[in-house]
C-alpha cells in the first residue's frame, strides 16, 4: 500500500515530533540549567530580571522560558514564571542525584544507544562520560539525601540497609563510583567496605568521593577482576552489580562471592526487569537499558533466573525482594 503524503506527515506528527521534541527539550534543559535560569526560576523571575542576570539578549531569554512553559517546565504567573511544582522537586537539593548529573549521564547513555552494533561500548567512551555514565546509576552520596533515610528503611526491614545496618564487614563486586555504598557508610558507621572495581576511572572518583567525604579509613578500592579478589578475613554482606557483568564473568564472580562471604552472611545483587503492570515509561526505559546491557554482553536474566544462578553458584534461600519496585533485589545466603 502506498502512503499518500498527507498522511504520512500526520504519521510523523503523531509519533516522530513528540519524540524529537523531547529530546531537544532535555538538551534546552541541560542548557537552562548551565546558564543560571533554572536556579532564577524556582523562586520565581521575570523575563527582564533573567536577562539582567544572565546577560543573554532578552529575545533568546523570552524564547527560552517559552519553550519551557510549552514543554511544561515552567509556568506563568502573571508574567512572573517559576518553575512547576514537579520540577522544583526536580531541580531541588534534596533528590536522589543532582539534576546535572543525571542529564549528562542519559545524554551519554543515549550516544551509546546511537552507536550500538557498531562496536563502540561502555570502554570506547571517554573518561568523564563513563564517570557519568556510572554517577546517574547511583545515588549522589556529597548530595546525601538518601543518607537520612537508610536508617529508617533499615528499621521497616528493606533487605540491603537492614544488612549494612548490623554488618561490619561489606564486599561489593563492581562497586563503580561507589554511591550508594558511601551511602550506606555515612548512614551506618560500624561499616567497612571493600570495593573491587576494573575500571580505574570509576575507581578513582569513587576514591576521591570518599576523600571529600572523610571515609577513605573504611573504604578500600581494589583495582582488579571480581573472580581474582580474595581476602583472608570474610565480610558479613557482599552485593554485586550483576548487570554490569558480561557472561563470561559471571561464574567467577559469584565464586568470589561464596569464597570470600563468611558462612550464613547474605549476598545481594540488583535487578531490572519487567514483571507486567508498570507504566508505560518504566517500561520504555527497562527496554533501553536491556539494548545497552544485551551489546555490552551482559545476559538477560528475570528474577527466577537469577535466582537460579544464585543457587548453582552453592547459594542457598535464593529469593527475589521488591518486585515492582525500583530497587528489586535478589537475595541468597552462604551456606
Amino acid at each position: 500500500m502506498t502512503e499518500t503524503l498527507p498522511t504520512v506527515m500526520a504519521a510523523e506528527m503523531r509519533v516522530l515530533d513528540p519524540l524529537v521534541s523531547a529530546q531537544k527539550l532535555l538538551a534546552l534543559i541541560e542548557g537552562a540549567h548551565k546558564n543560571g535560569i533554572l536556579e532564577l526560576l524556582a523562586p520565581g523571575a521575570t523575563i527582564p530580571a533573567i536577562t539582567t542576570a544572565t546577560k543573554l539578549e532578552a529575545g533568546v531569554v523570552a524564547a527560552i522560558v517559552d519553550a519551557l512553559v510549552v514543554g511544561g517546565v515552567a509556568e506563568n504567573d502573571n508574567e512572573t514564571f517559576h518553575l512547576t511544582k514537579d520540577w522544583q522537586a526536580v531541580c531541588g537539593p534534596i533528590g536522589v542525584r543532582p539534576l546535572p548529573a543525571t542529564l549528562h549521564g542519559e545524554r551519554v547513555g543515549a550516544e551509546l544507544l546511537r552507536h550500538v552494533g557498531t562496536g563502540d561500548d561502555y570502554w570506547s567512551v571517554s573518561t568523564d562520560d563513563r564517570v557519568a555514565l556510572a554517577a546517574s546509576l547511583s545515588p549522589d552520596p556529597i548530595q546525601g539525601s538518601l543518607v537520612p533515610t537508610l536508617p529508617a528503611q533499615a528499621a521497616a526491614g528493606e533487605p540491603l540497609p537492614a544488612a549494612a545496618s548490623t554488618a561490619n564487614r561489606y564486599l561489593e563486586l563492581g562497586c563503580g563510583v561507589a554511591g550508594m555504598t558511601l551511602s550506606l557508610l555515612q548512614a551506618f558507621p560500624q561499616l567497612t567496605v571493600v570495593g573491587v572495581e576494573l575500571s580505574d576511572d570509576l575507581a578513582d572518583e569513587a576514591e576521591r568521593r570518599a576523600e571529600v567525604l572523610g571515609l577513605r579509613d573504611r573504604f578500600t578500592v581494589v583495582r582488579s577482576d571480581a573472580a581474582d579478589f580474595d581476602d583472608e578475613e570474610p565480610f558479613d554482606l557482599g552485593f554485586w552489580s550483576q548487570f554490569f557483568f558480561a557472561e563470561h564473568t559471571r561464574a567467577g564472580a559469584l565464586r568470589t562471592l561464596f569464597d570470600n562471604i563468611r558462612p550464613g552472611g547474605l549476598v545481594a545483587a540488583p535487578i531490572v526487569h519487567p514483571i507486567g503492570g508498570e507504566p508505560d515509561a518504566v517500561l520504555r526505559r527497562i527496554s533501553l537499558l536491556r539494548v545497552s546491557t544485551q551489546s555490552w554482553g551482559v545476559p538477560d536474566r528475570t528474577p527466577e533466573e537469577l535466582v537460579e544462578e544464585f543457587q548453582t553458584a552453592g547459594l542457598v534461600d535464593a529469593r527475589a525482594v521488591g518486585q515492582g519496585k525500583r530497587s528489586m533485589l535478589v537475595l541468597a545466603n552462604r551456606p
